[in-house]
């Protein structure tokens, strides 16, 4: 019988919602930096895709510590204020990118108008109909000019969201009101040699049992632990399958795919887990 898994227990509190507002607001910061960039460097290739990347994540990061800590441990409200993050970041880098545009031009336009839906349509409106950057001598308009701020919103929009949710999306200690930290185990273990139903039973004594990834190899999977910082009641065990790759200049990167979420355990079984990993 698989052993029971940790489940948030949908509680949250007003303050998820009433942060939001002053969330939005607090976007325009990052969102100026990224509609300086666009402004001062249009281009469409690798530095636009790390450009979008990075404003998303910080908009994310953003919202997610906001959700962390108004204690949201509900996935649904979870789910609706990851996307309201998603739409408040694409909000503010529009406001930002039209603002520091008028600033540029020197318009005669003041700055706070650029908060307006209404000019705010005007300006969208004339920039779709004219272009405004020049791309290896095409000026980008109309129906081109738009699928690009398409593309743009759903990158914006869908990595601020779910950078958002995925902070949230980790066990909460209801005891001591606390998230848990991650902390992965010493040890990588070879690949589909049983350690998904050693996990899944929470079986101490075959996960001892699961052998070792070979050395130097790329594709093993990892335990880990997640821990309440302030008692030793709230344990979770996971396991991950780990793809490590190495670009032209050396480095590595990983990439990971959670295989078993988050198996309710205690401080006991994961000190037996890890003597009977390192024996």
């Amino acid at each position: 019988m698989a052993a029971e898994r940790y489940q948030h227990s949908g509680r949250f509190t007003p303050q998820a919602f009433l942060f939001m507002p002053f969330l939005a607001v607090a976007m325009l910061a990052p969102a100026l930096l990224y509609g300086v960039a666009t402004i001062y460097s249009p281009c469409i290739g690798i530095t636009t895709v790390l450009a979008v990347v990075g404003y998303a994540f910080a908009a994310g990061m953003m919202g997610g510590h906001a959700l962390r800590y108004a204690h949201t441990r509900n996935r649904l409200v979870a789910m609706v204020l990851s996307a309201f993050i998603g739409l408040a970041a694409l909000w503010a880098a529009w406001v930002a990118f039209l603002g520091v545009m008028v600033a540029k031009a020197g318009a005669d336009v003041p700055l706070w108008a650029v908060f307006l839906p209404s000019v705010d349509a005007a300006m969208i409106g004339s920039l779709d109909d004219h272009g405004w950057f020049t791309l290896k001598g095409m000026t980008p308009d109309g129906g081109i000019l738009a699928l690009i701020w398409l593309v743009e919103a759903v990158g914006i929009v869908g990595f601020s969201a779910y950078t958002a949710f995925n902070l949230v999306d980790s066990p909460y200690c209801e005891s001591c009101q606390k998230w848990t930290t991650r902390r992965a185990l010493p040890g990588a273990i070879a690949s589909g040699a049983g350690m998904v139903n050693a996990v899944d039973l929470a079986n101490a004594e075959a996960i001892g049992r699961v052998p070792a990834a070979p050395a130097g190899a790329t594709i093993f999977e990892r335990l880990s632990v997640q821990t309440c910082p302030t008692c030793t009641r709230m344990r979770t065990l996971s396991l991950s399958t780990v793809r490590q790759s190495t670009d032209s200049k050396g480095r590595t990167s990983e990439s990971i795919t959670v295989l078993v979420p988050h198996v309710l355990v205690d401080e006991a079984f994961v000190e037996r887990v890890c003597t009977a990993r390192s024996t």
